[in-house]
C-alpha cells in the first residue's frame, strides 16, 4: 500500500517530511482552538460533527494528490 511519502522527491524526502510534520502541528493549534469554542457555544455533538467533516475535506486533498502524482510520473 503506497503512503505519503512515496509521493517526495527521494532526495528532499527528509526536508518534506519535516515541513509535512510542522504543517500537521501547526494545523492542530487551530483545530483544539475551534473545538474549544464549538463545544462552548454547541456541544460536543456538533464539534465533532465539524471536526469530521473537516477531516473528510482533507481526505479528498489526498485523492487529489495521489491523481496528481499519476499525471506527473
Amino acid at each position: 500500500m503506497p503512503c505519503l511519502l512515496d509521493l517526495t522527491d527521494r532526495r528532499l524526502g527528509a526536508t518534506q517530511f519535516s515541513t509535512f510534520i510542522a504543517a500537521t502541528n501547526g494545523c492542530e493549534v487551530w483545530v483544539v482552538a475551534l473545538a474549544g469554542v464549538l463545544v462552548a457555544n454547541a456541544g460536543y455533538g456538533a464539534a465533532l460533527a465539524v471536526m469530521a467533516q473537516a477531516g473528510l475535506g482533507g481526505l479528498g486533498f489526498l485523492v487529489m494528490l495521489k491523481n496528481a502524482k499519476r499525471e506527473f510520473v
